[in-house]
């Protein structure tokens, strides 16, 4: 089974995202991967994450460990959107980027 990430416009991920959910109605933790709430440069970064969480709860096993996982792919993708929004205050403030 490969998950090499295609490119998909933010609706199709989106669609397929929520086919995940669906798939995995016991992961409550999958939906705080949603990014159709995100503005689009932040969204396209997420759908990386979502996908991590999509390879993790199909090729592991329900356990503690799984979850630990899914809850640092949201650490990180939380930590990646506040880093890209410091680029771009600082680009605003100083009017151009770091």
């Amino acid at each position: 089974m490969s998950y090499i990430i295609e490119p998909v416009t933010l609706p199709e991920a989106a669609k397929r995202f929520d086919a995940i959910v669906d798939e995995f109605p016991e992961e409550v933790i999958l939906k705080y991967f949603r990014f159709d709430h995100i503005n689009s440069p932040y969204a396209l970064m997420s759908v990386g994450f979502s996908e991590a969480a999509h390879a993790v709860v199909t090729m592991t096993p329900r356990c503690a460990e799984r979850t630990v996982a899914l809850r640092k792919l949201l650490e990180g993708r939380d930590a990646a959107i506040r880093a890209a929004a410091e680029r771009l205050m600082q680009e605003v403030v100083t009017g151009h980027l770091p």
